[in-house]
């Protein structure tokens, strides 16, 4: 774990670790299978996230890709999101779901239960990736099912974050349905939010922005409503409590949400914490300046937070930032990491280009220099 190691050498404040190998997300003769508890490559899945969670110390991030669970699983997540009339957040498991598909979704919830009591013991937290719409409500009640459990706001801290991909048009409204569900089930909703990966394969493009920039806008405004003061307006009660991730590599954006932030302290108390992430290798250069940035400012971020929880010291509030910086990396073979990162990099275009100018940068710099201490 070598760049594990490299990573907490630079000063962030944890690390975001994902096992690299994914399973095929269809089978091979293209027939649906229905999944079972002891279907292999859900099996699988599990013990390799189990062995990821034992490489993590407390407060490290945990990214979870439900669909590399396998082809009977992710058939099951698109029969049950079909199957769903409404919303998840406002299902509460209920709807016209067959009790068949309601129990194959039960088999994937306990798989992800025993790895959310596995993160919760040793003080690990678990971010649920998103997937296209064909299988995103499956998984949205998965992660509020289990958020009830593991998102207790006695311990302060989210153990589960759920994603949401803001090229969605609808997904602030279904940040406010979910925020609405922590309330009436008392528990502290963990949300991360990206841009998104999936806009690609999506069969509707009417449920997509129509511009980059209206991604970007949808981007800023889902964070603006969450860290508002005003944000309670529109929720029941009030008395949400949240914990965020802004997964993005746009610098605009990471330094307008550490302002707003900062400036608020009824936001600060609604907020539990907030952290950002970027992939290994992409906007190196906002992540280590962001966490030098937090750590010269006093008053926040870099301090760690007391717990009156009686859960053990590794657990979940003994060394979390109430402002942190985090970097994703990968685990596995050299050929599963490279086709890992070449897809997310695929997925986070912008953000290469970014990196590659910053690398332009650098060498014109050094270049500069060269050239000066020859004359």
């Amino acid at each position: 774990m070598s760049n594990v190691t490299g990573l907490r050498a630079t000063g962030v404040n944890g690390i975001v670790l994902t096992y690299a190998k994914e399973a095929a997300a269809a089978s091979p003769d293209n027939l649906a299978r229905k999944l079972t508890h002891d279907d292999a490559d859900l099996s699988n899945w599990v013990d390799s996230n189990l062995q990821t969670i034992e490489m993590l110390e407390a407060g490290d991030y945990i990214a979870l890709r439900i669909t590399g669970a396998g082809p009977a699983s992710c058939d099951m997540l698109e029969r049950y999101t079909k199957a769903c009339t409404t919303d998840s957040g406002t299902l509460d498991s209920g709807n016209s779901i067959e009790a068949s598909i309601k129990q194959e979704h039960s088999i994937l919830e306990d798989s992800m239960r025993q790895l959310c009591a596995k993160a919760y013991s040793k003080g690990v937290r678990i971010l649920i990736d998103a997937e296209g719409s064909r299988y995103q409500r499956a998984i949205d009640q998965i992660s509020l099912d289990l958020m009830p459990e593991f998102n207790t706001n006695r311990d302060g801290r989210a153990t589960i974050l759920n994603t949401y991909q803001l090229y969605l048009k609808s997904n602030i409204e279904k940040i406010k349905r979910h925020l609405q569900h922590s309330v009436r089930h008392n528990y502290l909703l963990g949300l991360k939010l990206v841009r998104g990966a999936y806009m690609y394969v999506e069969p509707n493009r009417d449920i997509i922005h129509d511009t980059k920039q209206g991604t970007d806008d949808a981007y800023d405004a889902a964070v603006k409503y969450l860290l508002s003061a005003r944000a309670d307006g529109p929720v029941e009660n009030g008395n949400w409590n949240a914990d965020i991730v802004l997964a993005t590599h746009n610098t605009p954006s990471v330094q307008k949400a550490l302002r707003q932030y900062m400036s608020n302290a009824n936001t600060r108390e609604r907020i539990r914490g907030l952290g950002f992430a970027q992939l290994m290798g992409m906007a190196d250069e906002l992540s280590l300046s962001l966490a030098a940035q937090l750590r010269q400012t006093e008053n926040i971020s870099t301090k760690e937070q007391s717990t009156t929880s009686t859960q053990d010291p590794k657990s979940l509030n003994a060394k979390i930032p109430e402002i942190g910086v985090y970097k994703y990396t990968v685990w596995g073979t050299l050929s599963d990491c490279l086709l890992y990162m070449l897809r997310r990099a695929e997925e986070n275009s912008d953000a290469a280009g970014r990196s590659r100018a910053t690398v332009l940068e650098v060498l014109k710099e050094l270049t500069r220099r060269i050239v000066f201490l020859g004359r």
